[in-house]
């Protein structure tokens, strides 16, 4: 079109050298077609024509937009040749469709990436070595698939990088948090950082889908849990399940006279009988200077007088339950000890 305009333009250059100039029209016409075709000279040195929209940007949709879309589908569409153009495959309300190895949808849910190392830096998890071909997770809040790894890096003891392993260099699998990765030749001090993709934190897991009230910030999302307890001269307990919440706040009101021992307990089982009395059953881990900053702390109060403590768990923790241990030695005069405890994420 450019080529069109000069021929027209060299065209009134004649006419004008004819005329005189008595054809100035011509040039107005020449200047309003060429700032309403938005026709960009040599954008591309190729004297081709640029098409652009008809909005700005940053500005708000006007006038009729093109939209961009895709099919929607309830199962997983068929697998086409390699470099072949692919669809964009949503469900039925028009969400992006993640489908997973098996042909399912994730049904609305995210995926986050999780990273597990030997100190549990980030309350994901803990990896460590087992064997020269081994390494084991624990403390994750997700289900593991070797499938889903992304890499595995290995340091030696002194912190030197010394190779990245991925599903494509090695053959990985996984039997209860135990991977076992042929060709691996690790060493007992090496230390690990497992990358790897797992159901956001935000997912509601009955639901498979992303849980509304849990996108709220952490400190608006909160529990309250309270209860009375009366001491007797024995060991009692007070269970706190954390619900998949990562911080709290105990404190702990005593009136009466009281002389008792606190400490705190945790456990990752969801299905685990909750003790009441006695001794600490098998299966708990003593968590008490990490909760309560102490191996134990002294809770003691003399009537009419009333004493609280309060703990707050400022790092991450990822267990199903926490239990606060009451060994009382001496009570009298209506003693009572009320936990409360404030669990947000």
């Amino acid at each position: 079109m450019n080529n069109i305009l000069n021929a027209i333009q060299s065209i009134y250059r004649l006419i004008s050298q004819l005329f005189d100039g008595t054809t100035s029209w011509i040039g107005g016409i020449l200047t309003d077609i060429k700032e309403s075709a938005q026709i960009m000279d040599d954008w591309d040195r190729n004297d081709s024509a640029k098409v652009q929209g008809s909005i700005e940007h940053d500005s708000p949709d006007t006038q009729y937009p093109v939209m961009i879309g895709g099919r929607a589908a309830t199962s997983k569409p068929s697998a086409v040749a390699n470099n072949d153009v692919v669809r964009a495959y949503f469900d039925q309300y028009g969400r992006l469709h993640i489908y997973d190895e098996g042909g399912g949808g994730v049904g609305g849910g995210g995926f986050m990436t999780y990273i597990l190392d030997s100190t549990n830096s980030l309350g994901h998890g803990k990896v460590e070595y087992t064997l020269a071909t081994q390494i084991t997770a624990s403390a994750y809040s997700f289900t593991i698939n070797p499938r889903l790894i992304i890499k595995i890096e290995r340091f030696n003891s002194g912190g030197t990088y010394q190779e990245t392993i991925t599903p494509t260099s090695h053959l990985i699998t996984e039997a209860g948090g135990v991977f076992t990765i042929t060709g691996m030749n690790a060493s007992a001090t090496d230390l690990f950082v497992l990358y790897i993709q797992g159901q956001e934190r935000t997912v509601d897991a009955f639901q498979n889908a992303q849980n509304i009230k849990n996108q709220n910030p952490d400190w608006a999302h909160r529990e309250n849990q309270t209860e009375n307890i009366t001491p007797t001269v024995a060991v009692q307990y007070f269970a706190i399940p954390m619900d998949t919440y990562k911080h709290a706040s105990i404190g702990i009101c005593v009136s009466g006279t009281v002389t008792s021992t606190l400490k705190c307990y945790a456990i990752n089982d969801a299905s685990v009988t909750i003790p009441t009395s006695g001794a600490i059953p098998a299966g708990w881990t003593d968590v008490s200077t990490d909760i309560l900053g102490a191996a134990s702390v002294a809770i003691a109060n003399v009537s009419p007088a009333t004493t609280c403590s309060k703990f707050f768990i400022d790092t991450a923790i990822s267990v199903e339950y926490l239990l606060l241990q009451f060994d009382t030695s001496a009570a009298s005069s209506t003693p009572l000890i009320v936990p409360r405890v404030l669990k947000f994420y």
